[in-house]
């Protein structure tokens, strides 16, 4: 009995020895054979400790500005056990997003982290022949004319939160990216769920987000083992935060669907958008999303579209404060 301990307990440290140190050894050195740069293999941490400190004096961009530098748009990048190839050419980009976009999965790391918040399956993480059906089922939501009839919207709330600006902090500095991100959160909750998002709200949410972004990176750049999916699950190390984001999006998710729900029932529903959509629509087969679907996309299109349209627009703002002739230009 004794013998046949010794031996599981060597087999599992085998077999962590080759997840950790010997497949990404494997796999950097794949790429190195075909010509493509990078620092120097080093197994286990990677190059997290120089990420983690261009991450902490918030120059997170420059990280991979120098390493552009150093190696050109393309590169190899182990962060943790995860070896990344990056790719930095605005061709080479559109080669795997586009051209050859079935041919590329995406990263394990990233399928469980935010699968854990957004659902194992949706527009985001869902492959294959499953993506397909998704994207042409959700397509219709994203006809110009659809688009074109929320810009009243987007219009309404904007001018909102610009005077709220004026009143409150025209003698003061304030965090034009976390307005923005509620900015974009309630538009997206609005024009897409018909949702009323109250100021509390938005304040709940958006808290919600940055700690669990925050928890994201500990896990990622202090304890790279925890990006082994097995381990990744385990309620320790600030786990219990990302989860508690994914429960209160799903619960008010199940919420928006039961009250349309009520309302498609009594015939009041006439709004038109991606919630109704996603309530009525059918694929090739005449088979609608199942519930559990409904609120994955519900959840996806929530957090993946106010997180993106709040950075991009952030990053807007920056560059356009920071060169004052194109500023006065658009004046």
């Amino acid at each position: 009995m004794f013998f046949e301990i010794i031996c599981v307990i060597i087999l599992i440290l085998l077999i962590i020895c080759y997840k950790l140190i010997e497949k990404p050894r494997q796999i950097y050195n794949a790429l190195r054979l075909q010509g493509v740069p990078g620092d120097p293999f080093i197994p286990i941490f990677g190059q997290l400790k120089e990420h983690r400190r261009y991450y902490e004096s918030d120059k997170h961009m420059e990280f991979y500005m120098d390493l552009e530098k150093k190696h050109g748009s393309r590169f190899i990048l182990p962060i943790g056990p995860i070896v990344n190839l990056v790719i930095l050419d605005a061709d080479l980009i559109s080669e795997v997003l586009i051209k050859k976009y079935a041919f590329y999965k995406k990263p394990k790391l990233f399928r469980t982290q935010i699968g854990s918040v957004l659902g194992p399956v949706n527009l985001i993480l869902a492959e294959g022949d499953v993506h397909t059906r998704i994207r042409e089922m959700l397509n219709p939501a994203f006809h110009y004319i659809n688009l074109q009839s929320l810009t009243s919207l987007m219009c309404q709330e904007t001018v909102k939160v610009i005077e709220s600006w004026t009143n409150k902090y025209s003698n003061t500095y304030f965090d034009i990216q976390t307005e923005i991100h509620k900015l974009s959160l309630t538009i997206i909750c609005s024009s897409s769920f018909g949702m009323t998002v109250t100021h509390e709200l938005t304040n709940e949410l958006c808290q919600l987000l940055k700690d669990a972004f925050d928890a994201l990176y500990y896990r990622t750049n202090h304890f790279p083992i925890f990006q082994i999916p097995i381990l990744n699950q385990l309620p320790i190390l600030k786990k219990p935060i990302i989860d508690k984001l994914g429960h209160r999006f799903r619960s008010l998710a199940r919420q928006m669907i039961e009250q349309r729900r009520c309302h498609m029932n009594e015939n009041h529903s006439d709004q038109n958008d991606l919630l109704d959509l996603l309530l009525t629509a059918e694929d090739k087969e005449g088979k609608k999303f199942s519930d559990e679907e409904i609120e994955n996309e519900a959840i996806t299109f929530v957090l993946a579209g106010h997180e993106t349209t709040g950075g991009l627009l952030s990053w807007c703002l920056y560059i356009l404060l920071t060169n004052p002739e194109v500023f006065n230009d658009c004046l």
